[in-house]
């Protein structure tokens, strides 16, 4: 059972959640490993990472957007003008 506690927790340390429970739920070691707060946790963490990532598509957009505006300006002029 000692080994089997070492890989759920590597497993916990990498990030693999849900392959952790699945790996203690079938070596009988959820007394050790209870599921719930590790799902609350990775759900978390998801959450996270999530909300990570859409902040930085909203700066890409914001700079693609702002650079796009000041390139196309002095066309723009010469097609008012």
């Amino acid at each position: 059972m000692l080994i089997f506690s070492g890989i759920v927790e590597e497993l916990i340390k990498s990030g693999n959640v849900i392959e952790a429970i699945f790996v203690a739920h079938e070596t009988d070691l959820l007394e050790r490993f209870p599921p719930v707060p590790l799902l609350k946790s990775y759900l978390r963490n998801s959450t996270d990472k999530a909300q990570a990532g859409v902040e930085k598509w909203k700066t890409f957009q914001f700079c693609t957007c702002k650079y796009f505006s000041s390139a196309l300006a002095p066309i723009t002029l010469l097609l008012i003008a």
